[in-house]
């Protein structure tokens, strides 16, 4: 396997290996970070199936390992009472509802499209930078402008 991180080679080769080879990675991985924080260590577990795999995982090595279920009022009440059912699960409840953050802040809703041009203009692509003033090539307005709210 390569070692190369964080390229599509390596994303493909991680997918390729059996499923036995992807529990033996994760299980070192977790052994790793476990003993680098001096077993002081938590899993954030929303009751969801991938975070109910993430907290086995780690309770096959580490048991006493908390689980920190955060209540952010949007959870499904079937995963509020999996978390209750869940030996050793912390509850968090944030000091602000969704509401309330709505409310304060407004919605937080920024498309892929306008985040892309973001991250090309503060890069200096000038075809991001116009789009963000809303202008074409030449200078004159777009019709296609982004707009945020």
């Amino acid at each position: 396997m390569s070692d190369n991180r964080h390229t599509l080679e390596f994303l493909k080769e991680l997918q390729a290996l059996s499923f036995e080879r992807k529990i033996l990675i994760t299980q070192t991985r977790i052994m790793e970070w476990y003993h680098r924080n001096g077993g002081k260590v938590y899993v954030s577990y929303s009751a969801g199936k991938d975070s109910a795999v993430l907290l086995h995982l780690v309770r096959q090595q580490f048991p006493d390992v908390p689980a920190v279920f955060v209540n952010t009022t949007l959870e499904y009440p079937e995963n509020i009472q999996l978390a209750k059912a869940t030996p050793n699960c912390i509850f968090l409840k944030p000091k602000m509802n969704f509401r309330q953050v709505l409310e304060k802040y407004g919605y937080p809703v920024v498309s892929k499209d306008v985040a892309r041009t973001i991250y090309y203009a503060r890069r200096g692509g000038r075809w991001a930078q116009l789009r963000l003033q809303g202008l074409r090539n030449d200078g004159t307005e777009s019709t296609f402008r982004l707009r945020f709210k």
